[in-house]
C-alpha cells in the first residue's frame, strides 16, 4: 500500500484519537475504516497463510461489529503513522482494548518496532508469558517460520 500525504491538520488531528467508521478486519493487527488504515500498536499476528491468521482475523471481526465507539488512541511514546500511511495506535471499545485482548488470548504476539516500548509494554508482555504458558491459541503452533514468530520481541 503507497504512503499517503497528509496535511498538517489531519495528522494533528489523527494523531490525538481516531474514531473509525465503518471497519473491517483485513487481518488481526490492521483494520481499514471508511477514513484510513490502521495499525495497532505493540502486537502482531499470524500473517494470511500462517498458523491462527483466521482466529485472529475473526477475534479483530468480531470486536469491530460492537454497538460501541471505537476509538484508536495514539501512544505519546510510539511513532503516529507507519512506512505506509497507516494510523498507529491502540484501539477501544469503551473498556476494552483490543491490542491487550489480543496479546492476553493467543491471537498476537508482542512486537515492540525498533525496540520502541508503548504504555502497555509490560502488560502485554505479561499476557504473553501467560498465553505462551497455557498454551493458548497461536503459541500452540509449531510454525517456526511465521512471520510473527520471527518478530517476536
Amino acid at each position: 500500500m503507497p504512503p499517503r500525504t497528509r496535511t498538517k491538520a489531519q495528522v494533528i488531528a489523527l494523531a490525538l484519537a481516531l474514531t473509525l467508521t465503518l471497519p473491517v478486519a483485513i487481518d488481526g493487527d490492521t483494520i481499514q475504516s471508511r477514513d484510513s488504515f490502521v495499525r495497532l500498536v505493540q502486537i502482531n499476528t499470524p500473517e494470511k497463510g500462517e498458523c491462527y491468521y483466521k482466529e485472529a482475523t475473526t477475534y479483530t471481526s468480531k470486536f469491530l461489529k460492537t454497538k460501541s465507539k471505537l476509538v484508536l488512541t495514539k501512544d505519546k511514546n510510539l511513532d503516529s503513522f507507519d512506512e505506509y500511511g497507516r494510523a498507529l495506535g491502540y484501539l477501544t471499545n469503551g473498556n476494552r482494548n483490543l491490542n491487550l485482548e489480543l496479546v492476553k488470548y493467543g491471537y498476537a504476539k508482542p512486537y515492540f518496532y525498533k525496540g520502541m516500548r508503548g504504555k502497555y509494554a509490560n502488560l502485554i508482555e505479561k499476557y504473553a508469558r501467560q498465553a505462551k504458558a497455557n498454551r493458548l491459541g497461536l503459541w500452540k503452533c509449531n510454525d517456526r517460520s511465521a512471520q510473527w514468530n520471527r518478530k517476536s520481541s
